[in-house]
């Protein structure tokens, strides 16, 4: 598999099927040059299957735009080197490069390309896409509100963005993951 390694690396665990996921360091400077904000984020969804834990959506069984994971699933489905964020590297993002909505679109400029999915509810044993509005990602910080649930991070179509709300662990969203520095 051709890749190139400055912009896709190759997934180990999945080196048979040659899935390689995009990334991109988000770099702010402020007014003299120096970096305020440097992290390098995958631009994808991860697709790395977890028995059980992991589902694509009910109309894609290729799952072109990656899995979506339960929240305990989600903290084990990044790659060697790559970690789950927390709702404080969500927060830091959203500080780095502001709270439109826009920005981390598919066609926003800081190359983050959310794509708005929804999330996965399992009622009477089959999939239900909830929200397909918007594109939701697990963090790796439990809710210190309700114990069943997970912080999660949201772009709507509406503008809106959201690191600080919670839902159930047993729901299924994306997942982005961080390089570790």
């Amino acid at each position: 598999y051709i890749y190139d390694v400055r912009t896709h690396f190759c997934d180990a665990r999945q080196l048979a099927k040659g899935r390689t996921y995009g990334y991109k360091k988000l770099i702010v400077t402020n007014a003299d040059g120096d970096s305020v904000y440097s992290k390098t984020w995958m631009t994808e969804n991860v697709d790395y299957d977890i028995a059980s834990k992991s589902r694509c959506l009910p109309d894609d069984k290729e799952c072109s735009n990656g899995r979506f994971y339960t929240w305990s699933s989600a903290k084990a489905s990044c790659p060697d080197g790559w970690t789950l964020p927390d709702k404080g590297d969500y927060s830091d993002l959203i500080s780095a490069f502001g709270s439109d909505s826009w920005v981390y679109s598919e066609y926003g400029f800081s190359g983050f390309s959310a794509q708005k999915l929804g999330y996965i509810e399992v009622k009477e044993d089959r999939l239900v896409v909830q929200s397909s509005n918007a594109a939701y990602f697990w963090t790796a910080t439990g809710s210190t509100v309700e114990a069943d649930d997970g912080y999660y991070f949201s772009v709507d179509a509406n503008a809106n963005m959201n690191d600080d709300s919670h839902m159930s662990k047993n729901y299924f969203l994306n997942v982005r993951c961080i390089k570790n520095d």
